[in-house]
């Protein structure tokens, strides 16, 4: 069945299915392909899709985006895990509470390498388009400033200074695409895919800490920082960010979380795993 706001990344033959929130592109290696793939249990995992009409709005509103994922998870019949990655916990944490405030077990929830949404976070997105389209200052760096406090300042300033690094990024593209002849239909959907980007992460932020979730499990790559604000359980694992969703050891984490949450639920394929 075809959604508008949700993506198979691989179909299981349990009847039970994992959510995973993401915004597609934000890790390298491993996917949720591959941690799907190696998961027992025959789940089907869905990513979400972002919905571009919320994002296209602006208004970093957490409220819009849930009711999008909400509406069509609400029809999948056994949600066992609802996955965040990076700023996506806040997401996911809360379509948890949704879904057993609706009656529904409650999934469980996991974490993976979880991000508070700063100021910084944004600025550091903007150093990675702005290094990736060559428009890097004379120390090596693409430069920030003048895009407002270097203090968070709520909601508010994380919504002005995503319009402004995204203007920023505009005209860093415009610039670029004039200069080696390229055709701009290209570049427009660079920018629009770096604005929804933003909002998605504004939104995130606006939703961060708004509940205690001492039961959403962290897992936490070796060279991520444990983030403030945690009230579950974190671990610590000795393998790199874009090696992680398809690491075996994690992948058994998420399995074994799996089946203390659903008594039944298979942890493990058989002999030699």
């Amino acid at each position: 069945m075809e959604r508008d706001y949700w993506r198979t990344v691989h179909s299981g033959q349990s009847g039970t299915t994992i959510a995973a929130v993401d915004f597609v592109g934000t890790h390298a290696r491993a996917t949720f392909s591959h941690m799907a793939a190696a998961l027992p249990g025959s789940h089907t995992m869905m990513r979400t899709a972002v919905p571009k009409e919320v994002a296209d709005r602006r208004t970093g509103d957490p409220g819009p985006y849930l009711a999008a994922w909400m509406r069509e998870l609400a029809e999948i019949d056994d949600v066992v895990a609802v996955i965040g990655y990076c700023a996506g916990g806040p997401f996911a944490i809360e379509m948890s509470r949704r879904l057993a405030a609706s009656g529904r077990p409650a999934p469980a929830v996991v974490l993976i390498d979880p991000e508070p949404v700063s100021a910084e976070t944004l600025r550091y997105q903007f150093r990675l388009v702005a290094r990736a389209m060559g428009q890097e200052t004379a120390t090596g760096a693409p430069d920030v400033a003048g895009t407002g406090p270097v203090a968070d300042g709520g909601p508010g300033h994380l919504l002005a200074l995503a319009a402004d690094l995204s203007g920023r990024y505009e005209a860093m593209v415009r610039d670029s695409f004039v200069r080696l002849d390229l055709a701009p239909d290209l570049g427009d959907e660079l920018v629009l895919h770096f604005r929804r980007y933003l909002d998605y992460l504004c939104a995130a932020g606006a939703l961060y800490g708004s509940a205690p979730a001492p039961d959403a499990h962290a897992f936490i790559s070796a060279d991520h920082p444990f983030p403030d604000g945690l009230d579950g359980p974190c671990r610590r694992f000795d393998v790199a960010r874009e090696d992680f969703l398809g690491d075996p050891g994690v992948v058994d984490a998420v399995a074994r979380l799996v089946a203390a949450d659903r008594p039944g639920t298979a942890v493990t394929r058989g002999a030699g795993r």
